[in-house]
């Protein structure tokens, strides 16, 4: 066999996995119960770069590569004590005057031994989502859904060909001594032209080197649309080696050659939370059974919280995505060595959470938090794994194609070739009834849920028909979660069913149909009931960040009533929670009156946009050397109420008003009313300014500048014509004209002198439309006078007075004869 030059010398990087982000708390999360005694401290990594093939290396490699556990399996085994039933199909969201349900309609997801009363389908149910919903800024009406093929069965294996034992390694490392590490990560290159990619490895623990391991890539990724990265690299899943010092690597393609070979070994730091949770049902830190309780109820079993495991919150880059609803649980195991003690399992905890959060071009995954919902180990302990809230529909990454509407519970360790203890079948048992009851699952039903493509072996938009709990190699090219395990999912169904069946039948049940946001509230809307008081109406919670508001299920739909026979109308809720701008989580909750438990309806980020003000400064002119006269309109999309205006000049706030004047014209081209208009008239001195008007938002966001300008205050001289002057008789003069200051559209003052001597003062305030047409400026601007005088020559003098106290106009000054 032909050997391959070192092509590249181990480049070894010691670098601290310090914060690529710092996330915001999810809304509402679930706050860790567990007192800390010092911030969690990043986990140390050492990354290689790894290229070429040792050549004493591979004279000692073995004559056959040891291979990956091999995924040709059987369909997934159901719980004996519950036969799986369809779930029933989606149905049409419901009109007004919805159909009767059809007599032939399928069997409820109930067993036979807790059926239920109202077991019909859900008549809002909606096909099932591909990839994580998107969040909502305005109103998203539930969709009745397209016309979907008939469910497929899993897909096996039993004509997969294994990977090939041929021994050529593309890249093969000498023993390299280490830094102590917990958590290894292999990644490498991906291209069109690579195919099957297999990572082998040997670790030093205690002085002692292993035999070699085997793992496959990794099948795991996020569905598309979440916030999490699509991966661009190969990976392997994390290999768990606790405290080793020592790692040699082997990879090898069967098409292609494995390229940029990274390898991140992880050393996790020292346990600064208090992970001291136990299953109920066991001793912790042993394998052994204690009493295994056999309640007909699950509550909720002790979990283990990211502060107590120690999670370093600053590695979180998101808030986590969440599913209208959850379907289904599969289960995974971590594919990596089962010899851990119970201390051992928050570092590997935080190992795995630094390994998924790391960048890919740093030899993570690239992901913004841990991939898997919960994680068990083998003493029957339970851990929180991917923030956002346990009792929510999270989104994780831990079974692509179908993380949306399920949740991941993943086995530390590896359990194809090991078996799980008892211990670690209770907890996952528990664990999943206590889910299932939050979000109304039936354990031994068979869903049908669609493909999200990508990396499945089932094309997008298939719809594939599943157990409700079932193992990850059901839906991906994988053996996970191992054949033992896989085994046991049959008990574990019908453990699941033992413990949770018949409180799931007898909670409520319910859709949340629309959410609607303006920019300070949002609404959501759908139905409730509860099958244990079928005609009552129940609360529903609708919770947004730190606000709830409980309403009661009691709008009439006629389209219930149609559905559950017996249950009435009473049932439609509509919810209203005033909130600020921004992005915000709503999770809806059906209350429970019977003997059941409270359930919750879905999650959604809801994005409420508040509009930014709108208008215009129609005018803004001089009025007499100390005034500036300020005309427009001003209006918030988000309310037709009127809004405030700010006027500021030279950068001082000189006037606030309302902007309430009627306005036609602006009512009738946005039809968000009319009383949007403003006019005010600012004091000021004669020379130029700078104008700065802004219209203020309605719900505090940022105001809209509607003008920054300069201007000039000016002074500007009246103006008139005397048009006429007559005798009247022997002893009168009439005299009639018009004046006016531009500074304004009032009336101004006019005198009238006769031979040096003011002898009339008078407004200049009689109608002259002529006038009003020509400058615009207002029509009362008209003078008549009559003044008495001798007959014989006289000098008559007619003046214009300023608005302001400037200079006089003189309209006229000539001499008459009366």
């Amino acid at each position: 066999m032909p050997r391959k030059l070192i092509l590249a010398a181990v480049v070894l990087t010691t670098a601290l996995t310090g914060p690529l982000s710092t996330a915001a708390a999810a809304d509402g999360a679930v706050t860790a119960a567990a007192t800390v005694s010092q911030e969690p401290v990043a986990p140390e990594v050492d990354e290689l770069d790894l290229a070429g093939v040792d050549p004493q290396a591979a004279a000692e490699l073995p004559a056959a590569a040891p291979a990956p556990e091999d995924p040709a399996l059987p369909a997934p085994a159901v719980a004996p004590e519950a036969e799986p039933q369809t779930e029933q199909a989606p149905s049409p969201a419901p009109t007004d005057e919805p159909t009767a349900p059809s007599a032939t309609a399928s069997a409820t997801t109930d067993p036979p031994s807790t059926a239920d009363p109202l077991a019909t389908a859900d008549p809002l149910a909606t096909a099932d989502a591909v990839a994580p919903e998107a969040e909502e800024p305005v109103t998203t009406e539930r969709q009745a859904p397209a016309e979907e093929p008939a469910g497929v069965a899993p897909e096996t294996f039993a004509g997969a060909v294994a990977p090939s034992d041929e021994v050529d390694p593309d890249v093969l490392t000498q023993e390299l001594d280490v830094a102590p590490f917990t958590v290894l990560g292999v990644s490498w290159d991906a291209s069109d032209d690579l195919e099957d990619v297999v990572v082998r490895y040997r670790v030093r623990q205690d002085g002692t080197w292993s035999g070699w391991e085997a793992v496959a890539a990794s099948d795991e990724q996020p569905d598309a649309g979440g916030q999490d990265a699509i991966g661009t690299r190969g990976a392997t899943d994390p290999i768990v080696a606790v405290d080793a010092d020592g790692v040699q690597l082997w990879a090898q393609a069967a098409r292609g050659e494995v390229r940029g070979l990274k390898a991140v070994l992880i050393d996790p730091g020292e346990d600064t939370g208090t992970a001291t949770a136990s299953n109920a049902a066991y001793t912790t830190g042993t394998a052994d059974v204690a009493t295994a309780s056999l309640a007909a109820a699950a509550s909720r079993p002790a979990i283990i919280t990211r502060a107590q495991w120690g999670a370093v919150e600053s590695q979180v880059t998101c808030n986590p995505d969440y599913s209208k609803d959850v379907r289904a649980a599969v289960v995974h195991h971590t594919a990596s060595s089962n010899a851990y003690s119970a201390a051992d399992v928050p570092g590997i905890l935080r190992g795995i959470l630094s390994y998924h959060t790391r960048p890919e071009g740093g030899g993570g995954r690239g992901w913004c938090d841990i991939g898997y919902n919960f994680l068990v180990d083998k003493f029957g302990r339970v851990f929180e794994g991917r923030t956002g809230g346990m009792d929510r529909p999270v989104v994780g990454v831990h079974a692509g194609g179908f993380n949306s509407r399920t949740f991941g519970v993943s086995a530390i360790g590896e359990y194809g070739s090991a078996g799980a203890s008892a211990a670690m079948n209770e907890a996952i048992s528990q664990l999943i009834a206590w889910k299932f009851q939050v979000h109304r699952i039936t354990a031994g039903a068979t869903v049908g849920l669609v493909s999200g493509g990508g990396a499945t072996k089932f094309p997008a938009g298939t719809t594939v028909a599943l157990p409700t709990i079932f193992g990850h190699r059901d839906t991906s090219q994988t053996s996970c979660p191992g054949q033992n395990l896989y085994n046991a999912l049959g008990s574990i169904r019908a453990r699941v069913a033992q413990l949770s069946n018949a409180t799931v039948a007898a909670s409520p049940r319910g859709s949340w149909d629309s959410v609607s946001a303006t920019s300070s509230t949002i609404t959501v809307r759908g139905w409730a009931l509860d099958p244990s008081a079928s005609s009552r109406s129940i609360s529903v919670r609708v919770s947004v960040g730190g606000k709830t508001r409980t309403v009661t299920a009691n709008k009439s739909r006629s389209d219930i009533a149609s559905a559950f026979p017996g249950a009435g109308p009473l049932h439609g809720f509509a919810a209203a929670v005033d909130v600020g701008g921004g992005r915000h989580a709503v999770c809806v909750t059906a209350l429970d009156v019977g003997a059941g438990t409270d359930v919750n309806l879905g999650c959604l980020w809801v994005r409420t946009v508040n509009a930014a003000p709108t208008g215009v400064v129609d005018s803004v002119r001089s009025e007499g050397g100390n005034a500036l006269r300020v005309a427009g309109w001003a209006m918030d999309p988000d309310t037709s109420a009127p809004i405030r205006v700010h006027v500021y000049l030279d950068g001082k706030v000189v006037r606030g008003l309302t902007a309430d004047r009627k306005r036609a014209d602006i009512g009738r081209k946005y039809g968000n009313g009319s009383e949007h208009g403003f006019l005010t008239t600012l004091s000021t001195t004669p020379g130029k300014h700078r104008l700065c008007v802004y219209a203020i938002d309605s719900t505090s966001g940022s105001p809209k500048t509607l003008t920054c300008r300069t201007v000039t205050v000016t002074n500007a001289s009246p103006k008139g014509v005397v048009d006429s002057v007559r005798a009247e008789g022997g002893n009168a003069l009439r005299v009639a004209g018009w004046a006016m200051d531009p500074d304004t559209s009032a009336p101004i003052r006019v005198h009238v002198y006769l031979d040096g001597k003011v002898v009339r003062g008078l407004w200049a305030d009689r109608t002259r439309a002529d006038i009003g047409r020509r400058y615009d400026n207002g029509s009362e601007h008209g003078f008549l006078t009559t003044i008495s005088a001798t007959p014989g020559d006289h000098r008559l003098c007619v003046y214009a007075i300023d608005s302001a106290g400037g200079s006089p106009k003189t309209l006229t000054c000539r001499t008459v004869t009366v």
